[in-house]
């Protein structure tokens, strides 16, 4: 249960972080890099403990091809948001973040 909750909360984040960076970038507004920074964090996080929850079961590890495409989306968003840290990847986040969280999606069903 509590996989389900941190899975909808990271999946809401990430299609957060995707909306107004897309809205950054329309209005040309770069002002917004840390909100967006910020809600990929979180994101991150909630998908983290969220796919720990259903990975890791009392039967072993679970690699079902769901949860490895949870994994792949995961680490996506994980390596777009630490590159962008240093240098400005902008137009990723539009790309990785629904990515991740169509991924979390497939998980969770």
């Amino acid at each position: 249960m509590t996989a389900t909750i941190l899975g909808i909360a990271a999946i809401i984040f990430y299609l957060g972080g995707a909306i107004l960076q897309y809205f950054s970038l329309k209005g040309r507004d770069k002002s917004k890099r840390n909100q967006v920074l910020l809600l990929g964090a979180v994101a991150l996080l909630c998908h983290t403990w969220s796919f720990k929850d259903a990975f890791l079961t009392n039967d072993g590890i679970d690699l079902g091809f769901y949860h490895i495409f949870s994994l792949v989306g995961w680490l996506v968003a994980l390596l777009v948001t630490l590159s962008s840290i240093r240098k400005p990847l902008l137009n990723l986040f539009i790309g990785a973040y629904p990515l991740a969280a169509l991924a979390l999606v497939t998980s969770l069903t």
